[in-house]
């Protein structure tokens, strides 16, 4: 995030069934996600998928702000079987 300024929030699940770990990440007013500032930030860093971005209130969270990473893991796969589904 500290390579970033525009990131509030950024989560990595690697529990994805077949894939590099995902970067989760919100910005600040959900502004879309500069994806070459992105690629030029992790440079140098383990591999990961392409971001996927999800505004502040999307991510599931505790009563003190935690992200609920299962839920959020679920979430993505679910979004994923409704894509592959429409494809």
């Amino acid at each position: 995030m500290a390579r970033l300024p525009e990131l509030v929030e950024v989560v990595i699940i690697d529990a994805l069934p077949g894939r590099l770990p995902t970067s989760v990440v919100c910005t600040v007013d959900d502004r879309p996600l500069n994806r070459q500032r992105w690629r030029e930030a992790v440079e140098g860093l383990p591999s990961v998928e392409e971001p996927v971005q999800l505004r502040w209130a999307e991510l599931p969270t505790t009563a003190t702000w935690k992200v609920k990473r299962t839920e959020l893991m679920a979430q993505l796969i679910a979004q994923e079987a409704i894509l592959n589904c429409k494809g």
